[in-house]
């Protein structure tokens, strides 16, 4: 018996809400927003030691005046006086011994929102309460969707899978962000890449056989708004991600069903092109071995899938594939205008990972136009298009990370509380300020930590094909910590030697920590210097790392610089290695 699925997000209340026509809005950046002037001042923090004296000696050695004090001890605004510039007074204090960092006083200003006409009806995205299809709703029950966008609000380097029902290759909110295969020619009737698809410039459709992947039904075209509508250009909604790269994979047919087969080659297809996450805003009972085999093996790529509109207890009552139990797989609900689980919305305090708003959404739709829709299918492209913007601020995190995050750093709503997992909804600002410092690649520095298990599939291509059985089990955490070092550009030798090297230390999980200083150009072995934290949670702290006796005699001699080398290991023993820039030793 052949398996079907259908799209599971789409309630229509007779028929969707056409929101009025996308007229151009006012210039990119709004009124009165005036551009960033560069920084003036510098932001200097003197060790906590550090007496009045030797403040004023490094001020007057820096050639800067004392401005104002901050709210932290040995923190102070400093004005540098004239001839001398910015960038030589950082490096001027930063060769006192007395000063811990120096930086230039950068300026801020008003976050800009986007200027698409039709923003205020996306109150997913800001919620101010504003009255949208004759509701209103609570202030701030939205995705914090603009603090994210302070980090980033690009995925374009993020390919993202829209399997559904095709795309409106031609609506003029989604054309521009639409990804392009640069292996295949269009139109020349071969398969340039070797794919086995033929001119799949833009994806593919599973339903029709052919590189066409275009909507007969409005939902797949819906969906790829709310992850990838081009945002702030004077024109209809914004997606989470303003620029982006959207493939259209079609797997439904025009009445919103399809069949297993079809769905599991749309998976592979989407994972063999390279894309990152792949939205499935579909599902339906009982589970298929070849599902789960062919999720499990594109390890490399998150799958971001509905729970079901149904208002059943997913874990009594599964739904697939939200029900699987793999790290690469997130399960996302329905909220409401008032932060509350939607009255349609299925739930599972284990299937379901987090929640994401799912009523009145505003997005994209066939022929040019924008509707309003609700549904758990509208509530994941929410997550997806977050992951998107998480892997493009930092790109070597793993499907796994970029899963457990999504669920570390959503709201704890108590609304939401034994309905999902840690009762979260999704908060895209926090995902990003925690995913872009936390666990990118530092500047200069390596990972040397164990490989992630999301290694490339290299199983059969034709998923027809008799897969080896994989029994469903429960997830074993293979999943390396986060971890990142900050260390300054420069330190004295004189308070290297007396007082070591301050190292912060940032982990995305408890964990414990051993850091050495070994010199720039050394191999393994060549140990300057030791320390060690034990970090009860996710959270930084400074850790001094102590010359031994053999490294203060190096360091005394030709040592130029050093760098820190740090492994973390969390409660799992899973190890993350991570390389310092290097520090220049000053002398005098």
């Amino acid at each position: 018996m052949t398996r079907r699925l259908t799209l599971i997000g789409l309630t229509l209340a007779g028929a969707a809400m056409v929101l009025p026509a996308a007229a151009p809005a006012s210039p990119p950046g709004g009124p009165g927003i005036a551009p960033v002037k560069q920084a003036e001042e510098v932001i200097v923090r003197f060790r906590s030691d550090a007496d009045a004296q030797e403040r004023a000696d490094a001020r007057r050695a820096a050639d800067v005046e004392r401005e104002s004090g901050l709210p932290v001890r040995g923190l102070e605004v400093v004005d540098p006086q004239p001839g001398s510039t910015v960038r030589e007074a950082i490096d001027a204090l930063e060769r006192s011994p007395d000063v811990l960092y120096a930086e230039p006083d950068v300026p801020r200003q008003a976050f800009v929102r986007p200027d698409d006409p039709l923003f205020d009806f996306q109150w997913a995205l800001e919620s101010t309460g504003q009255t949208v299809a004759g509701r209103g709703g609570a202030v701030d029950a939205d995705v914090d969707a603009s603090d994210a966008w302070e980090v980033t609000a690009d995925a374009d380097t993020v390919p993202v899978a829209v399997v559904d029902t095709g795309v409106d290759l031609s609506h003029p909110d989604l054309a521009p962000n639409l990804w392009r295969n640069r292996f295949e020619v269009s139109g020349n009737g071969r398969d340039d890449d070797g794919d086995g698809f033929v001119d799949d410039v833009y994806g593919w459709d599973f339903v029709g056989g052919d590189a066409q992947p275009l909507d007969e039904h409005g939902h797949g075209t819906h969906v790829a708004g709310t992850i990838g509508a081009r945002g702030n250009d004077g024109y209809g909604v914004t997606g989470m991600a303003w620029n982006a790269a959207i493939i259209a994979v079609r797997a439904l047919g025009a009445d919103g069903t399809g069949t297993a087969s079809n769905l599991l080659a749309a998976y592979r297809y989407a994972a063999r092109v390279g894309a990152r996450v792949v939205n499935a805003s579909l599902g339906g009972p009982g589970s298929s071995r070849a599902e789960h085999d062919v999720l499990a093996g594109a390890s490399n790529t998150l799958f971001v899938v509905a729970a079901g509109n149904d208002a059943a207890d997913v874990d009594s009552r599964p739904t697939y594939p939200c029900a699987y139990d793999l790290p690469n797989v997130v399960c996302v609900a329905a909220t409401d205008r008032n932060d509350r689980l939607a009255d349609f919305s299925n739930r599972g305090a284990t299937a379901v990972d987090l929640a994401a708003p799912g009523v009145d959404v505003a997005s994209t739709w066939p022929g040019g136009r924008h509707v309003l829709l609700s549904g758990t299918s509208m509530a994941t492209p929410h997550v997806a298009a977050a992951a998107a913007l998480a892997f493009n601020a930092a790109p070597s995190l793993t499907a796994g990370q970029v899963a457990a995050l999504l669920r570390s750093t959503a709201d704890h709503l108590p609304a939401l509380q034994g309905l999902v997992a840690g009762a979260g909804r999704l908060n895209a600002g926090r995902l990003l300020a925690t995913a872009a410092p936390l666990l990118a690649p530092p500047a200069g520095g390596t990972d040397a930590g164990e490989p992630p298990a999301d290694e490339p599939d290299e199983g059969p291509e034709d998923t027809t094909e008799p897969i080896a059985p994989t029994a469903p089990s429960r997830s074993v955490d293979r999943i390396p910590p986060g971890l990142a070092l900050g260390v300054p550009r420069r330190r004295a030798l004189d308070a290297v030697l007396r007082r070591g090297l301050g190292v912060n230390v940032r982990c995305s999980e408890a964990c414990t920590v051993r850091l050495e200083v070994v010199a720039d150009d050394s191999g393994p072995g060549a140990t300057l210097g030791h320390g060690a934290t034990r970090l009860a949670a996710a959270r930084s702290t400074t850790v001094t790392v102590t010359p031994t006796v053999v490294g203060r005699r190096r360091l005394r001699g030709a040592v130029p610089a050093v760098r820190v080398r740090a492994v973390a290991r969390d409660a799992a023993g899973n190890p993350r290695t991570r390389l310092s820039r290097r520090v220049d030793i000053a002398r005098r």
